[in-house]
């Protein structure tokens, strides 16, 4: 029987690697979901939200995200959605709680996106909108009780600065910020900033991880992991793509098999990192046969 963990610390005290969800909007849209946004599935077809995080408990998920990455103001507006921002978010949160009751030895980080506008003077948005935007989302997840903040998929770290001022003025529950990157001969943010400005502005937050998803595929975060473990102490978080996608008959497609991808992914933990799961493409498949991978990698250091 799995050990119930208090806090994202008690897995951090383990030194091992713990096992994270997959993708949920693809594996959503592969269910049969096709509303205008994933979140609004919580409202919806909460049926099918509560599914996912249950099929990736039963893969070895230690830890799941709520199903609000786009789920804050700004975002929400964009498509009419405004609205229902509270209902959403308080949604989500009660569906990952309802799976953890019967899952205990699991967290639930709560999931929060970039707001969508560049700030100035790249773009229009003023900081006081993106964080007033952030504080909003942060206040209603940590007042459901979530067990931590996962701030992920930005690529920009004034934004994700911002971010976490939002959720550290209405929560003292911990932090982990993931960004997304570009590949080419050196792995950057779309703004332009390295693997070493992003662990030096890690360590100074004082986050309790620092990851990195979407954007890249299983091989391509090798090299990411590899980088950055030689640039901060801190705990390193990788959900990498599926592979990077391809057309194949007019749907898009992440072509990298559980194999693959797990493969990879011991690659990643080799190279230190302490959370791993998957981002776009990846399901209960991906994250089951790297669960198995682990334990055969967790009894051979055990037996040596």
């Amino acid at each position: 029987m799995k050990e119930k963990v208090n806090c994202l610390d008690d897995f951090l005290a383990r030194r091992k690697p713990v096992l994270l969800d997959g993708a949920t909007g693809t594996y959503l849209s592969r269910l049969g979901f096709n509303g205008l946004t994933p979140e609004l599935a919580c409202l919806t077809r909460p049926e099918l939200v509560e599914k996912v995080h249950q099929d990736y408990v039963a893969a070895g998920a230690r830890i799941i995200l709520t199903n609000t990455f786009g789920a804050n103001h700004l975002a929400l507006g964009r498509k009419g959605l405004a609205g229902e921002l509270e209902r959403l978010n308080v949604a989500a949160v009660a569906l990952a709680k309802g799976v953890k009751k019967k899952a205990p030895y699991i967290l639930v980080a709560g999931d929060m996106g970039p707001a969508g506008e560049l700030l100035e003077p790249f773009g229009s948005a003023r900081p006081e909108k993106l964080l007033a935007c952030f504080r909003q989302q942060a206040r209603i997840l940590s007042e459901e009780g979530v067990d931590f903040f996962l701030l992920e998929t930005f690529s920009d770290v004034a934004e994700a600065a911002l971010a976490c001022q939002a959720v550290r003025e209405v929560s003292s529950l911990p932090l982990v910020v993931s960004f997304t990157l570009q590949a080419g001969k050196q792995y950057r943010t779309m703004m332009g900033q390295s693997l070493r400005e992003l662990a030096s502005w890690a360590e100074k937050e004082n986050l309790a991880a620092l990851g990195f998803n979407c954007g890249l595929g299983s091989s391509q975060m090798v090299e990411v992991a590899l980088q950055t473990s030689r640039l901060t102490s801190l705990a390193l978080w990788f959900k990498p793509n599926a592979g990077l996608p391809v057309l194949q008959q007019g749907k898009t497609v992440y072509p990298e098999t559980p194999e693959e991808f797990s493969s990879n992914c011991l690659k990643i933990v080799a190279a230190g990192a302490c959370f791993l799961g998957g981002c776009c493409g990846t399901g209960p498949e991906h994250i089951k046969f790297l669960a198995g991978q682990l334990a055969l990698l967790s009894g051979k250091a055990t037996a040596s």
